[in-house]
């Protein structure tokens, strides 16, 4: 791979980081897939050649790989939040029982998705 055709492959790996990111911050998930797919693709093309780089270019590939992490960290912090707000709606939604002892239990509630009711 020459360096030139390196230089593209990190700049387009950037660009699908950045496109990353604002899918992972407006929530859009299959687009999320697709660039998950498309960015692996491209990641498994540049292990494959073991061309030596330059230093520009490794300081670029670190930079890539901190964004990743970070993309990473943000994609855990949205799935986070969509977990604990499905967990208070089904709190708030779902009707308190007793149990045979008398004492108060919290239901958990099952398909509320599927009614509509959430």
């Amino acid at each position: 791979m020459e360096q030139s055709a390196l230089d593209l492959k990190l700049q387009q790996l950037e660009r699908l980081l950045l496109r990353e990111r604002s899918c992972i911050q407006t929530l859009v998930f299959d687009g999320l897939q697709e660039l998950q797919e498309e960015k692996k693709c491209l990641l498994d093309e540049l292990f494959e050649d073991a061309s030596p780089c330059s230093a520009a270019q490794k300081q670029l590939a670190y930079t890539l790989r901190e964004e990743n992490l970070r993309n990473a960290r943000q994609i855990w912090h949205a799935l986070n939040l969509l977990r604990r707000t499905m967990d208070d709606c089904c709190r708030h939604l779902a009707p308190d029982g007793y149990n045979r002892h008398g004492t108060r239990r919290h239901l958990t509630p099952h398909g509320l998705l599927l009614k509509g009711r959430m």
